[in-house]
């Protein structure tokens, strides 16, 4: 029987770890180590025998305690290549044993059931890009082809922008204000993207030349993901990200691709991914919790 070690940051192959986490059919960039080092610097992995699965950890301590969470930016880990019941029970025996509690979010291909764990599903929304666009685009709702005949009289689209441009949107007109901490790990994100061609970051501009909204894409294997983007008030009224969102719907059509939209929680979200026809991909967040019943309480 393959052995399966929990292992701390410097003794991880690097090379072994992408090697198999591309190679996977349910791979996402969000477990390439690169991406890791970025959103949990210092993470910790879980192998089995010589890399034949894989699962990224990010590990943090309270009170004493250490557990796992999930970072921002990485919407979904979970075990690489998708297991089978019996490697993913061995899985989730170690993450018992090693960790009283735990709350993470596993890819659309990894379902975990155990009465020990609580277990919420969660929706991301994705658009298969292997039609025309005349094809695609019968599937856009009522409401989204309204907006889109709005956005193209209002919006110039840039299809590669200086991330500082994106990053000043972000700073003066996001809904959500991060922390400096988050802020900088977004900078550090965008920028080694954009740099090693990882991606893309695409700005819409009024016609008087004022940017109005961006958003950043990440490229990985068959995945275009839709990872962080922002509008000001004018780029809300002018309906930029609908031309963003349109454009590179365009320029990908009748390939093998995929656009990830990531999901959303928030219903008027999803409503916007799902007018461009996107369908429902699901995953899970799990969460395990043998705290003390003092620490119970406050991680409840």
């Amino acid at each position: 029987m393959m052995s399966i070690r929990l292992l701390e940051n410097k003794d991880v192959d690097f090379k072994k770890w992408d090697y198999a986490v591309k190679k996977s059919p349910n791979a996402r960039v969000y477990a390439l180590s690169w991406y890791l080092n970025i959103v949990c610097p210092g993470w910790h992995a879980i192998v089995l025998g010589d890399y034949e699965y894989v699962m990224p950890l990010c590990i943090a301590s309270k009170f004493g305690v250490k557990y796992a969470f999930q970072p921002v930016y990485a919407q979904q880990h979970g075990i690489f290549p998708n297991p089978t019941p019996e490697i993913a029970a061995r899985f989730l025996t170690l993450l018992q044993k090693k960790y009283r509690y735990f709350e993470i979010q596993v890819n659309g291909q990894f379902f975990l059931s155990s009465s020990k764990l609580d277990v919420e599903n969660k929706e991301n929304y994705i658009l298969s890009l292997s039609e025309s666009y005349s094809a695609i685009s019968d599937s856009f709702t009522a409401d989204c082809k309204r907006n889109l005949k709005r956005a193209a009289k209002a919006n110039i689209i840039r299809d590669e922008i200086d991330p500082e441009v994106f990053f000043n949107i972000k700073a003066q007109h996001s809904r959500m204000t991060l922390d400096k901490k988050t802020f900088d790990m977004l900078k550090r994100l965008t920028n080694t993207t954009v740099q090693q061609k990882y991606g893309f970051v695409r700005g819409a501009f009024s016609k008087e030349g004022e940017p109005t909204g961006a958003a950043l894409f990440m490229k990985h294997g068959k995945r275009i993901m839709y990872l962080n983007a922002v509008s000001s008030p004018l780029g809300k009224k002018n309906r930029s990200m609908y031309a963003i969102l349109n454009s590179v719907i365009q320029e990908n059509t009748e390939t093998n691709l995929l656009l990830d939209f990531e999901g959303s929680v928030v219903p008027g979200i999803a409503k916007f991914f799902a007018g461009f026809g996107a369908q429902p991909e699901h995953y899970q967040k799990i969460k395990y919790n043998n705290l003390p019943s003092v620490l119970k309480l406050i991680k409840k």
